[in-house]
């Protein structure tokens, strides 16, 4: 959803996903992401532009939210097929996750980052 605009772009979509909403597993349970080490090999998978906007979702809803390392370091990443493909986050990703971080745990009832 993060790499679309316009009418691609619809956040409704949001409303029963995953395995809390969707399925109704405890938060405790599941661990969210934006981009790990299985979706960073491929660039097809990559999120390439709302970075900001996807750790936002994460970190102020239900579950336990796992930062991808290569986002928050700001690592370039290569496809695993065609490594002359490759992405890095913007370089001020790293203080925009911080940011969400603090908010989640000062304000945030849900469960807490370890």
């Amino acid at each position: 959803m993060c790499n679309k605009s316009g009418d691609e772009f619809d956040m409704s979509r949001l409303a029963h996903a995953g395995m809390i909403r969707g399925y109704g597993l405890p938060a405790d349970n599941i661990v969210t992401f934006v981009d790990n080490h299985d979706t960073g090999k491929e660039h097809d998978k990559w999120l390439v532009k709302d970075y900001a906007m996807a750790y936002a979702y994460i970190l102020t809803h239900e579950g336990t939210p796992c930062v991808f390392y290569p986002h928050f370091y700001a690592v370039t990443q290569h496809d695993v097929d065609n490594p002359s493909l490759e992405v890095t986050s913007p370089s001020d990703l790293q203080q925009t996750i911080r940011q969400l971080i603090d908010i989640r745990r000062q304000y945030s009832s849900l469960n807490r980052i370890r």
